[in-house]
C-alpha cells in the first residue's frame, strides 16, 4: 500500500490517484479546522480551500 497525498488549492482537489475515503477524509479534516461559533469566521475559514456561490 502506498500513501495517496492530496495537494489543495483553492476549489482544487489534486492528488495522483482517485481515493473518495481519503477524499472524504480530507474534507472532513478541513471542516473540523473551520469550525467556529461565529458563521462568519467560519465561512471566511472555509473559502481558504472552497468556492461557491457567495464568493461570486
Amino acid at each position: 500500500m502506498f500513501k495517496i497525498d492530496i495537494e489543495i488549492g483553492r476549489e482544487y482537489l489534486i492528488m495522483n490517484d482517485f481515493n473518495i475515503k481519503h477524499i472524504e477524509s480530507t474534507v472532513n479534516q478541513i471542516i473540523s479546522k473551520c469550525q467556529n461559533a461565529d458563521y462568519d469566521v467560519a465561512m471566511k475559514g472555509l473559502s481558504k480551500y472552497f468556492r461557491w456561490e457567495m464568493d461570486t
